[in-house]
């Protein structure tokens, strides 16, 4: 298991923005959060629900970040993760999941209706 808790993220006040009421304006900094995503809240809870249902494998089409963290959360926990992405994406996103990720499969997501065969 790790440690990769989701913690309070901090509230930074907004000073430097015009014909806002600073004293009640506030920026959540989600990049704090374990894997630098919003995206972490919800995989923590996927991967303790994994976890108690003991899932081997989890698959998702994934644009990046949410791929990533998911890989993160359950790296070493036993489930692999299969990210599914577009051929277009970056090649630096790519490398990045394909180095978190049990599989990266590529597909070409423009028509967003994919075919059994695909899948």
């Amino acid at each position: 298991m790790h440690n990769h808790n989701i913690i309070p993220t901090p509230l930074i006040n907004i000073t430097d923005f015009e014909g806002i009421n600073k004293q009640r304006a506030y920026i959540k900094d989600e990049s704090k959060n374990p894997f630098g995503t919003i995206k972490d809240r919800r995989n923590f809870f996927i991967f303790q629900e994994a976890s108690r249902l003991k899932v081997d494998k989890l698959v998702l089409i994934t644009s990046g970040n949410n791929g990533y963290s998911l890989a993160q959360y359950l790296k070493g926990a036993g489930i692999k993760v299969v990210c599914i992405i577009s051929r277009d994406l970056s090649v630096e996103i790519k490398n990045a999941l394909r180095s978190v990720a049990y599989q990266v499969i590529e597909l070409n997501l423009s028509h967003k209706i994919l075919r059994p065969e695909e899948l």
